[in-house]
């Protein structure tokens, strides 16, 4: 498994489950755009296609994360992740406020 390293023009969001695994808040780790609270049946399918992957991952010990994956991104607690965007995927859409 490649570290993962992240490029200035990569996309990654921050990603986190609520307990039951419902919802999702998302957020961009790179702008002050409010984080977005999805279902989890509303995700895009290269969110969940990340996410399948990094749940794979074991969740960070200690308050450290696990080493990423190169492209999908990376597991820091067992309920958030950075997930980085595949470039032909679309964005996730935020309501103007």
């Amino acid at each position: 498994m490649k570290e993962l390293s992240i490029n200035a023009d990569d996309v990654v969001y921050r990603f986190e489950l609520d307990e039951l695994q419902r919802y999702a808040s998302i957020s961009d780790i790179y702008t002050d755009k409010e984080e977005v609270m999805l279902e989890v049946g509303e995700l895009p399918a290269w969110m969940v296609s990340q996410l399948n992957m990094l749940r794979r991952l074991p969740p960070a010990k200690n308050g450290i994360p696990t080493k990423g994956i190169k492209g999908v991104g990376r597991r820091i607690s067992s309920t958030a992740y950075w997930i980085v965007k595949p470039p032909n995927e679309k964005e996730i859409q935020y309501e103007e406020s």
